[in-house]
């Protein structure tokens, strides 16, 4: 997301923007309160590493049942009516119980196809290409119509939450008739406008939606000069389903080239119409009456980006100089059962104590080195003395279950580095099973990455299997949900 002092920066700049860029000012009054409203975060492109949620000021903590909608088109709508604030409280309608349980039969219909794709590309992993196509084209031929009942559902959730309060209800500006997308400092306006009609205009395709996803992805790593820094803009290219990024194919045969290029040329021409539309409409954004001429004018420019795509993907499966992914090493049920006891019994430790082994070494000095007997009964003895002095007798049996503990995290440790062909070095600070965590996310993140391939690049899938999977695999991810944004009011620059 925009930095909050970085967006009123960029935002100020506007009011030197002359003529045809400037928003137009109304004598709209907001009657309620700006409601808060979340954005879902940027999916990264396949094989990009994701940052690790840090104390970045830019991100807050979203509520986490968003999580599960990261790719729903009604994501920003619903974030306004589970926020931490109090929906009556700043105004307005609120979830019925009848939106609210198809909310939950969304999310178990969605779940129960999602569990079913997953399997059989689990069971297809190490599948000859010829086996993989039939059988995915089979699935595909029984899960498509289940699919796309399910994708209605959600654009009429979408609709129907929109409503109840609209991203646009208080804004006091709208964009000129005659307004053209400006350099810079009005790019922000862009930003706020594109993504807005994503969410909330009515009468666009779905696929449209997910268009000017990608425009205002565009737009907002313009913008952000981290992002920006070190990258180039053909490192990457936008490909389907839509706002998945894959590597930019090098050193592939002529023809398949000239077919990259062309898929790209089509979508950047969407892009742009649509861009063009939703400036111009700005005042008529939920009417929709410009937007259903123009979904109307795409749909079967749309479907050939589709046929385009598969056509690639094919070609690709061929093409040797062209690298997948692989399927993630899993771990085997046994050490993953042997970890949960390990955390079972750490919990354990901590409710007998009051003080588990993780509890005790961010308390106190970090763990030995695990080669260091010596040194950890020292560091048992220490953990000792601090419940002691707490007023928490440690028994002869407490102390040896510590030992125990941490002696199993030893043999934990040597069979991870037994089963994965890796070694995993000791963590210095405060946690001293960090590694597990960080085994754990790694494993999560290839797990998610692989399904990111599969879904954009894996032939015999169906557009609507492609966005299902394609979506699990974002969630999978768990990227840092950004913070709440407020609904506008006033002009950009005031």
């Amino acid at each position: 997301m925009i930095p909050p002092l970085k967006f009123l920066r960029l935002a100020a700049g506007l009011a030197c923007v002359a003529g045809a860029f400037a928003p137009v000012q109304g004598q709209v009054i907001p009657r309620i309160q700006p409601k808060f409203i979340y954005f879902p975060p940027i999916p990264p492109p396949l094989e990009i590493p994701v940052q690790p949620e840090s104390e970045d000021p830019e991100m807050s903590l979203a509520p986490e049942a968003l999580r599960t909608y990261v790719s729903e088109p009604f994501y920003a709508p619903l974030s306004t009516f589970i926020s931490p604030m109090v929906v009556g409280f700043q105004g307005g309608e609120e979830l019925t119980e009848k939106e609210t349980e198809e909310l939950r039969r969304y999310r178990r219909v969605r779940e129960e196809l999602l569990e079913e794709l997953r399997q059989k590309v689990t069971d297809l992993e190490h599948a000859s290409i010829a086996r993989r196509l039939l059988e995915f084209e089979a699935l595909a031929k029984k899960q498509t119509p289940r699919i796309a009942e399910l994708e209605r559902a959600a654009e009429a959730l979408r609709a129907v939450i929109a409503k109840k309060s609209d991203w646009s209800e208080l804004r006091e500006w709208r964009l000129n008739s005659n307004y053209e997308s400006a350099p810079r400092a009005a790019r922000i306006i862009d930003l706020q406008v594109i993504r807005g009609a994503a969410y909330y205009a009515d009468g666009l395709l779905p696929a449209q939606r997910r268009l000017l996803r990608e425009v205002a992805i565009e737009i907002e790593e313009m913008i952000d000069d981290r992002r920006r820094a070190g990258t180039n803009k053909r490192a990457t290219l936008f490909f389907q389903p839509e706002t998945s990024r894959i590597p930019w194919p090098r050193g592939l045969p002529v023809g398949l080239d000239v077919k990259i290029e062309m898929l790209d040329e089509l979508k950047t021409a969407l892009k742009q119409e649509l861009m063009t539309a939703v400036f111009k409409t700005d005042g008529d954004m939920l009417q929709g009456r410009t937007f259903r001429k123009l979904a109307e004018a795409q749909e079967e420019r749309l479907a050939l980006m589709e046929r385009l795509a598969d056509d690639v993907r094919r070609e690709m499966a061929l093409t040797p100089e062209y690298k997948r992914s692989t399927p993630p090493t899993p771990l085997p049920r046994a050490v993953l059962e042997r970890i949960e006891r390990f955390h079972e019994a750490d919990r354990e430790i901590g409710r007998r104590t009051g003080e588990s082994l993780e509890d005790a070494a961010s308390n106190g000095k970090p763990l030995p080195s695990r080669l260091d007997s010596l040194a950890r009964a020292d560091w048992v003895q220490q953990w000792t003395v601090r419940l002691q002095q707490r007023g928490r007798p440690v028994s002869d049996e407490d102390k040896a279950a510590m030992r125990a503990h941490i002696a199993e995290l030893d043999a934990i440790h040597d069979q991870l580095q037994l089963v994965l062909g890796r070694d995993f070095k000791d963590v210095e600070g405060a946690k001293p099973d960090l590694f597990l965590d960080r085994l754990i996310r790694e494993q999560r993140k290839a797990v998610a990455m692989y399904e990111y391939d599969i879904a954009c690049l894996e032939p015999g899938l169906s557009p609507e299997q492609r966005r299902l999977l394609f979506s699990g695999a974002i969630e999978r991810l768990e990227l840092p949900l950004p913070r709440a944004e407020q609904q506008p009011t006033r002009p950009p620059g005031f």
